[in-house]
């Protein structure tokens, strides 16, 4: 299980911690798997979740299981990320817009407009660098705060911050390129 509930001193906390992991280890585990494609790797990114959530315990709601649900699954999707830090692969994420695109319903006219627009998007989007895009998806698609994003990728809040700025600038200025043609 997790080596490290023996250096918690506080049995309460302990405790809780070992219902968390026994309620929510195979939800954070198929998350990570989603990412990682790899079960050892997913193994590693859930027990790092947890050892987050254990120097973070008091950011747990254990009122709410819903947030607490959340909140965990939110931590290991970071650290499934964290462990390909440079090389998340944009197939994966762009197999995630498609999914989210077809399940919109929408008119015939409508739908092809969105898919216009859409692909226009994806075009802008993938044509970024790899240090513009990371920092844009995880803000955009993964809804992440800046100060995670920063965390997840190794730089500082303000790096981040400027990252997904210049992204969204560089994204505008394509897509209006485009349109004006």
């Amino acid at each position: 299980m997790l080596a490290f509930l023996n250096a918690i001193e506080d049995e309460s906390v302990k405790s809780s911690l070992e219902m968390l992991y026994r309620q929510y280890r195979s939800l954070l585990f198929k998350i990570a798997y989603d990412y990682l494609k790899n079960e050892a790797l997913a193994e590693d990114a859930v027990q790092d979740a947890f050892l987050y959530a254990a120097k973070n315990f008091e950011k747990i709601d254990m009122a709410s299981p819903q947030r607490t649900r959340n909140y965990l699954a939110t931590i290991a999707r970071c650290c499934a990320i964290k462990s390909f830090k440079h090389g998340i692969k944009a197939e994966m994420l762009k197999a995630k817009i498609t999914e989210l695109h077809k399940s919109e319903e929408s008119s015939l006219e409508e739908s092809y407009f969105n898919k216009i627009t859409a692909q226009a998007a994806k075009d802008a989007i993938n044509a970024l660098d790899e240090k513009y895009k990371i920092p844009f998806y995880l803000k955009v698609i993964y809804d992440y705060k800046s100060k995670d994003i920063a965390e997840l990728l190794g730089i500082s809040g303000d790096c981040a911050r400027q990252h997904i700025f210049t992204a969204r600038k560089l994204i505008k200025e394509k897509l209006e390129k485009e349109a004006a043609v």
